[in-house]
């Protein structure tokens, strides 16, 4: 990766979403338009 690629700035994500299993989140595509908006 090259420095231009590079994120500015790195925000630090909880250890749970690094697995599926463990994330909580859960989505069903289905065809058509979706949208899923993330509580943060």
């Amino acid at each position: 990766m090259s420095a231009a690629s590079m994120p500015k700035r790195i925000v630090p994500i909880d250890e749970k979403f690094a697995k599926p299993e463990t994330s909580g989140l859960k989505f069903t595509v289905i065809k058509g338009e979706q949208t899923y908006n993330i509580e943060l």
